[in-house]
């Protein structure tokens, strides 16, 4: 289709054009601006028309796109390549776009795998000859073979092009591993290295061929991979070797001691911490980078370091604390590039680790308070207790929250953490199996403490309303204390027809058919093993359940019953109900779901 773009203020019809014609000998001027006109208006489309080949046998490509594009590469049109490698096309390139068009071939097929070639043709031109030669790309394969039978995960394969044009090295990709010992890939025609290894997976890294190095992959004596096009090159193979580690430890600053987790309800931890750990050589270049976890110590490791003196880099998400990333020993870093330059040395051994590579804390916001028995007002020990703050999520995406746990100690008192002025605030939340969990100011609600109240937060709480608490840098709020109720549980298996374990959302419902909290419950353990789910604490009384496969799937109510329409209430479908004393342990809630979905969260499905 033909746009015309005028770019003066004269608008000619053909009959106008005549006219004009027919008064030449009279208005001489007016006539040479109208016929201009014309000729504006008239233009033909640009056109273009080519072979592609390839560069590297000079056979045509057929089944291959050429895709033409104005100035700023935005495609205007696809055109399909005749099976000799023709191609044709006319139309608008848009002059706004610039003066040039483009013509590109992107991963031409043909029995050796192509890159993409381009070329320019000019805005306007008729008949332009534009043939497009993509290169052959060289194949480069190989082996990794690591001390660990069967083999295991080799990682990431970090390849580096060299850049004639600039005189460096540039990180391209392009080179994969299957997962386990293979690697593979193809790769434009030049020079390169090919790297394995590392922090990541606990073993050295290596650079073809064969070399552990403790220095920065741009700074090294390495054997290069010259590739020319449409080469297949085997025999890129790497023998990794175990390393030295670094271990350290999180420190929680304000109680001098580990900053670890607390266990609740048999399954949730609140562990692990991601440590981040990155090492820089002597000349401030990263060398190495690896995500770390903390044990129930507060402890984390990371294993594949070579020979070498580094500086190292910690960071943690932990947003409760003013100095989450640091160079070690401890100097914060409010953002990167951090003053790596400043650490202290560390010198690592191939053969044995390195310890106290610690990361003090300092909590932001604390916040303090005790827990007692709501009836006999003795203190209780051994408490979880959540501090969480929602973050901020894309529109439409769910909310994320992000938690810190504690346990209250022998006298029932506890510390948390919290950031500052954040805007929405940090809510409080204790419990345990056998007390009623609360959200601050002690209201008490049945989804229990591992789901942190939310259920219904924020639209209510059970029993009261919840309240955020706010504070600014070093601020330390207390009085935060909770009084709770002494409750009991139900336990029982969820399987499907098969007793395949499977985990379910649980609603719960008062003997009105009110809905009174709901939580997840899962009937297998962290090896996939069939186990029995236990509910939260739950304030002595009746209760009805029903049991939901999969958030959305098949949904039974408890026993045997199947739940109710939008349009009905849990009272509709008679369900049994569950009886719950303090302190008791209702086991033999069963539920067994129609479905064939084995291990649905991660374990098989």
């Amino acid at each position: 289709m033909m746009t015309s773009h005028p770019r003066i203020g004269l608008i000619a019809s053909n009959q106008t054009c005549a006219a004009a014609a027919a008064s030449l000998r009279h208005v001489a001027l007016l006539a040479l601006l109208l016929l201009l006109c014309c000729a504006t208006a008239g233009a033909a489309p640009t056109s273009v028309h080519g072979r592609v080949t390839s560069h590297f046998t000079g056979q045509p490509f057929a089944q291959a796109w050429v895709a033409i594009a104005d100035a700023q590469f935005r495609v205007l049109e696809y055109v399909a390549v005749a099976a000799d490698g023709a191609y044709a096309w006319s139309g608008d390139c848009p002059d706004s776009a610039g003066t040039v068009c483009n013509a590109t071939v992107y991963a031409a097929s043909g029995s050796v795998p192509h890159g993409y070639a381009t070329a320019s043709f000019a805005n306007g031109a008729q008949d332009a000859v534009v043939d497009l030669q993509p290169h052959a790309l060289a194949h480069l394969s190989g082996s990794v073979r690591r001390p660990a039978t069967p083999p295991s995960y080799v990682g990431q394969v970090r390849t580096f092009h060299y850049d004639t044009a600039s005189s460096s090295w540039v990180e391209v990709g392009g080179v994969w591993s299957d997962g386990l010992q293979t690697i593979s890939g193809y790769l434009a025609e030049g020079r390169y290295r090919v790297c394995v290894g590392g922090m990541a997976i606990g073993l050295q890294r290596q650079c073809f061929d064969h070399r552990p190095e403790a220095g920065a992959w741009s700074q090294q004596t390495y054997t290069d991979i010259d590739l020319a096009e449409g080469e297949q090159r085997d025999g890129v193979d790497f023998d990794l070797v175990p390393g030295g580690s670094i271990v350290g430890t999180l420190i929680d600053t304000l109680q001098g001691k580990p900053l670890v987790g607390v266990p609740y309800n048999g399954h949730w931890s609140g562990l692990p911490q991601g440590v981040t750990v990155d090492l820089f050589d002597a000349d401030g270049v990263r060398f190495d980078h690896a995500t770390a976890y903390t044990d129930q110590q507060g402890r984390y490791q990371v294993s594949g370091l070579p020979n070498g003196t580094f500086r190292v880099q910690l960071g943690t998400s932990l947003g409760q604390f003013r100095d989450p990333l640091q160079v070690y020993p401890g100097i914060p870093c409010a953002a990167t590039p951090c003053p790596v330059a400043g650490g202290t040395p560390v010198t690592t051994h191939d053969s044995y680790s390195v310890s106290g590579i610690n990361m003090p804390l300092h909590p932001n916001v604390t916040i303090r308070g005790t827990v007692t028995d709501a009836v006999t007002h003795q203190p209780l020990a051994g408490v979880t207790v959540a501090a969480w703050y929602e973050i901020p999520s894309g529109w439409e995406a769910p909310p994320e929250f992000a938690v810190y746990w504690t346990q209250s100690d022998a006298q029932g008192n506890y510390v948390a953490y919290a950031p500052s002025d954040w805007p929405w605030g940090t809510y409080v939340v204790a419990g345990s199996s056998t007390y009623v969990s609360s959200i601050h100011p002690d209201a008490p609600c049945a989804p229990g403490v591992e789901s942190l109240c939310l259920d219904p937060f924020p639209w209510g709480t059970w029993g009261g309303v919840a309240l955020a608490i706010n504070a600014h840098t070093g601020d330390a709020v207390t009085g935060i204390d909770f009084a709770l109720q002494a409750g009991g549980v139900f336990s029982g298996f969820i399987r499907d027809f098969t007793d395949a374990p499977l985990y379910a959302a649980f609603d719960l419902y008062d003997t009105s058919g009110t809905p009174v909290g709901g939580f997840i419950g899962r009937s297998y353990d962290a090896f996939g093993h069939l186990a029995a789910y236990q509910s939260p604490a739950l304030p002595p009384g009746t209760y009805y359940a029903s049991a939901t496969y999969a958030y959305s799937g098949p949904c039974q109510a408890y026993s045997g019953r199947p739940c109710p329409t939008q349009t009905q209430s849990i009272l509709d479908v008679s369900p049994t109900p569950i009886v719950i004393a303090a302190g008791q342990d209702r086991a033999g809630v069963d539920f067994r779901l129609p479905t064939d979905q084995v291990f649905a969260d991660g374990f098989g499905g």
